[in-house]
């Protein structure tokens, strides 16, 4: 039984890099896991990018999004 061929890099069906858009609903939700979280909102701001994003169930990106809107909110 003949394997069916598997798409190649350059084939029609390869759409580039995947790309996640955090939405403001996405960084409110983890603000809101922030606050709640022993670590809090310090943890959010400070913490280690891949620790941040697993202790909150959260995209990398969206737990650099969130710190860029509330470093924007203090200033």
């Amino acid at each position: 039984m003949d394997q069916p061929e598997r798409p190649s890099v350059g084939s029609k069906c390869w759409s580039g890099p995947l790309q996640f858009t955090p939405t403001v609903a996405d960084m409110n939700a983890l603000v809101r896991r922030a606050k709640r979280h022993p670590l809090g909102i310090e943890f959010l701001l400070t913490g280690e990018l891949g620790s941040v994003a697993a202790t909150f169930h959260a995209h990398a990106f969206t737990v650099i999004a969130a710190r860029e809107r509330l470093a924007k909110a203090e200033s």
